[in-house]
């Protein structure tokens, strides 16, 4: 088993420690406009820049051009001028500084590949609101006993929403968490067993952060609809 300072010098030194730090800075919107939310942007960069990296060029060379992509794609992805091509400078400032080798890119593409798109994904299939969950089973209830058993409606409703979309949630993750090991597995870049584990946390804790802000969203949304379903 890994000893407590063989971990702590991956979270701090090693070059995958970024998978986590690229992937909550590639949704950072305040900060850097949530670049890393365009699927087709981060695909294009991947696409362009792995054919860089797999030509005849030294590791500088190959570095010096794939950044220089990246940060023309982002950039080209906001109007001049606007506050949201000023917050892609930021952003590209940031890879600037983070990106210093070669593997520290490798280490962004993977991030973009197998945690930030696979998550953009997964979000976007959990439910905005409970109600597709709700509505079926209060109408019956409502059908069978009549309209003096809402209360029965009220006390279940909350409860179905809840279920219904954390099973979401769950199938969501352990279906992107899977495809992540196995892609892990077929990596071809050198890691060891904390590093993968640092990679994997990061898609974790990436997830879990992103549906916990749907989750505020339904919170909010489920009153309304209640509401909405009795009118």
């Amino acid at each position: 088993m890994p000893d407590n300072n063989s971990m702590k010098n991956t979270v701090y030194y090693s070059p995958w420690r970024n998978t986590y730090w690229f992937a909550r800075n590639l949704l950072n919107a305040n900060k850097y406009g949530a670049v890393g939310k365009d699927n087709k942007l981060l695909q294009n960069i991947i696409t362009e820049t792995k054919e860089i990296l797999s030509q005849p060029l030294n590791d500088s060379d190959k570095l010096t051009v794939c950044l220089k992509i990246t940060a023309d794609k982002i950039l080209a992805s906001a109007k001049p001028n606007s506050k949201a091509r000023i917050l892609r400078e930021n952003f590209t400032a940031f890879l600037n500084k983070e990106i210093q080798t070669l593997q520290d890119y490798v280490v962004f593409l993977v991030t973009i590949e197998y945690i930030v798109m696979p998550t953009n994904y997964a979000i976007s299939n959990i439910p905005s609101d409970d109600i597709e969950f709700c509505r079926t089973t209060a109408e019956n209830i409502l059908k069978s006993l009549g309209r003096t058993h809402v209360d029965a409606v009220l006390s279940t409703w909350d409860n179905m929403g809840v279920y219904g979309c954390l099973n979401v949630e769950r199938c969501e993750i352990i279906r992107e968490f899977t495809k992540l090991r196995a892609n892990l597995q077929a990596l071809a870049y050198p890691r060891n067993e904390i590093e993968d584990n640092t990679i994997l946390t990061a898609f974790v804790q990436e997830f879990e952060r992103r549906a916990g802000q749907k989750r505020k969203s339904r919170a909010g949304n489920s009153l309304e609809d209640v509401v909405t379903f009795f009118i």
